[in-house]
């Protein structure tokens, strides 16, 4: 009978490796590595989040068992992937609010000076599945790089108050009547990570950037990491049969120059994945 579909299915493709291999084509490495990935490619992703993300959330995660999330692409599919949206807290229409949009560029001032991670370059996640799911389907989000900068609301569980917030709230973040002005202690800066994951009720938002340095870049250059979709159906003759024109093959290089780029996992898959990185000491 023919096996399930394969709808997407992610691997890590070495340049030396190809040098090691010279009698295997190039092609052939790509078609039976994605063979041998279609049962479960979470693997592979698991291998990823190990050696392409920041030391200090894979340490904070392994040590209170819990993620980060973020309401993810409704378009992308059931599987991992790889998302690199712009940053769209300065834009207008993120929250449909005008007070919004002051309160992110009133944030983007006070921050610029002492936190890398800014409206205009980051991204927000939360440890509260609850509230993730209200952007989108939920899934745990792994920020890509070796380097990363975060900040946190010290007083509240996110970033941009609703109607309840008033001056009588326990913050240094005061309402104007046609501007917000923040009190620098309001938000805690590239600290206190375990403290978000941990956090009850309601969670804590976290705004964070991340990237590769220069050095890292370069090792990576090497590399060659490719997202491939494609369906394939197993036939009588045990032959892949491939049915999307190119050979089965799509593929989009990801860049290791981006910024701000992140992994999603499905919540479904979250668990697992969380498994299979204790299983590798989360790349310790």
């Amino acid at each position: 009978p023919a096996q399930p579909s394969i709808h997407s299915i992610h691997l890590l493709y070495s340049i030396q490796d190809q040098r090691m291999l010279p009698h295997i084509s190039r092609r052939a490495v790509l078609l039976s590595t994605a063979w041998i990935a279609a049962d479960d490619a979470l693997p592979h992703w698991a291998d990823v989040i190990c050696t392409s993300t920041p030391l200090e959330l894979r340490r904070a995660v392994r040590r209170t068992g819990r993620c980060l999330y973020r309401g993810g692409d409704a378009t992308r599919g059931n599987g991992p992937y790889v998302d690199h949206p712009e940053p769209d807290l300065l834009v207008p229409g993120t929250y449909d609010d005008d007070g919004a949009l002051r309160y992110f560029e009133g944030l983007q001032k006070d921050l610029e000076k002492r936190c890398l991670a800014l409206p205009s370059t980051g991204h927000i996640a939360t440890s509260d599945r609850q509230e993730a799911g209200e952007w989108g389907p939920i899934v745990s989000v792994w920020p890509l790089g070796t380097r990363w900068s975060y900040v946190w609301p010290r007083d509240r569980a996110v970033f941009y108050p609703d109607g309840s917030f008033n001056d009588g709230e326990q913050s240094e973040l005061r309402w104007g009547d046609d501007h917000l002005r923040m009190g620098s202690s309001a938000y805690v800066i590239d600290e206190g990570l375990e403290e978000v994951l941990s956090h009850g009720k309601g969670g804590r938002e976290i705004l964070f950037t991340s990237w590769f340095d220069e050095q890292e870049r370069r090792r990576r250059n090497q590399w060659r990491w490719f997202e491939i979709e494609q369906t394939a159906t197993m036939g009588k003759s045990n032959s892949v049969k491939w049915n999307d024109g190119l050979n089965g093959r799509r593929m989009r290089e990801i860049d290791w120059e981006w910024t701000s780029a992140y992994i999603c996992i499905p919540e479904e898959e979250t668990k697992r994945i969380m498994e299979m990185l204790g299983a590798r000491n989360f790349g310790f």
